[in-house]
Order: C-alpha cells, then sequence, then structure tokens
C-alpha cells in the first residue's frame, strides 16, 4: 500500500490536534505552512535533482516531521498507515530526541546524511518559525 498525501495529513492532523504553536495558534498551521512552502519550492529545483517519487515524500516528510519529536506517533503507527521504511527513517532523523543534541550539531548530522530531502524540509520547517508571529510570541516567552 502507497500511502498518499491526504491519507497522510489526515493522520498527522489527527495526531497534533491537541497541540499549540509557540503562538497559541493550532500546531497543524505550521505544519501546512512547511508542506506549502516545500511544495511551491520543489517545482523549481534542478531537473533530476529528486525522482517524482522523492519528490512526493518529500510532502510526506514535510506534513509529518515532528509526528516522532513530539511522540504524536511511532515508527510503527506510520508503517502500519502505509508509511515506507524510508519514509520513517527520514521523520527519525529529523526528530530531535532527549537527551536533545546541541542544535548545531543536530543539524550537522542532518547534513551529514547528504539526503537533499532532509535538508529541504528542515529549511523549511525554519522557515516556518522565522514569520513575525513567531517571533513575537518566543520573545514572549524569555521575558
Amino acid at each position: 500500500m502507497t500511502l498518499s498525501l491526504e491519507t497522510f495529513t489526515a493522520f498527522v492532523r489527527e495526531r497534533h490536534a491537541d497541540q499549540t504553536s509557540m503562538s497559541g495558534g493550532a500546531y497543524i498551521e505550521h505544519l501546512l505552512r512547511v508542506l506549502a512552502t516545500r511544495r511551491a519550492s520543489l517545482g523549481s529545483l534542478p531537473a533530476g535533482m529528486l525522482s517524482e517519487g522523492e519528490i512526493e515524500e518529500a510532502l510526506l516528510v514535510a506534513i509529518g516531521h515532528d509526528l516522532i519529536e513530539d511522540e504524536k506517533a511511532t515508527e510503527n503507527e506510520v508503517r502500519a498507515i502505509g508509511g515506507s521504511e524510508n519514509l520513517v527513517t527520514r521523520l527519525t532523523a529529523l526528530a530531535r530526541m532527549e537527551p536533545k543534541p546541541v542544535y548545531q550539531q543536530w543539524i550537522a548530522g542532518i547534513v551529514e546524511t547528504r539526503d537533499p530531502v532532509l535538508v529541504i524540509v528542515k529549511l523549511a520547517d525554519n522557515l516556518g518559525y522565522s514569520s513575525p508571529t513567531v517571533e513575537t510570541a518566543v520573545t514572549r516567552r524569555r521575558l
């Protein structure tokens, strides 16, 4: 069974339904922004950089990138709904689990995988946190 983006998005929505972002909004909005950013940019990649299958999986990784880290799903649950081993490996690679490594070392580890999907999704994730609304919320929490 091949996992569709529609099915996986519904799974992610359900699993993150009770989670809020730092700004107080529904956390799924962050995940949808990451997905939209990746969808828009994947079309501008050089021809042949990613196969059609990798592009489809990049969208799955984009919407589900926090499932494992936030403990909203296990690797086996992702497999059970049709997630490939490659998808599970990528979601696990993006999970910054306890004890949390130093951020820069964790990012270096993602880069060292040489997996363009992981790098592309992590860049979109960071962009999702650079909106003025999120920055304001983070600043307020630090005060």
